[in-house]
């Protein structure tokens, strides 16, 4: 389950609890009892937080199907050369490549046009300032 940071909260232990901004995202919540959950935040992983300072997000069916499970952790991004220059669906290169860190092991995702690289970019250095309402048209 994924929630919603309604306000900001500041750990006074943050060896064991949370602390974020408003709108963050928590995921892979566990609901306890006492009006404390644990949650993921970035590289923060099961950590306490108060429930009264979030709200559930509804979830939405995915046009995956269980192809699409899990997160990426959004960190910094760099646009580079597809060195490799591989070919998606027999015709078309993807010659950029989005290289997107945020945990020990980059995530990268090849796409067909430098513009499209960048606002890629732009958009994920948007979410990760707090500016989600950016990426909606």
């Amino acid at each position: 389950m994924t929630v919603r940071a309604l306000h900001p909260y500041t750990s006074n232990a943050p060896q064991h609890e949370l602390t974020f901004k408003k709108d963050d995202l928590i995921r892979n919540v566990q609901k306890h009892s006492g009006g404390w959950w644990k949650g993921d935040l970035g590289e923060e992983r099961q950590k306490w937080f108060p429930r009264d300072f979030v709200e559930e997000m509804e979830v939405l069916e995915s046009p995956f199907g269980a192809l699409q499970t899990g997160a990426v952790d959004l960190g910094r991004v760099e646009v580079s050369k597809n060195t490799a220059s591989p070919v998606v669906g027999g015709s078309s290169e993807c010659p950029y490549i989005l290289n997107i860190y945020g945990s020990a092991v980059p995530f990268r995702v090849a796409v067909s046009t430098k513009q499209e690289a960048e606002e890629w970019e732009k958009a994920i250095n948007a979410t990760l300032k707090g500016s989600a309402s950016l990426l909606v048209s």
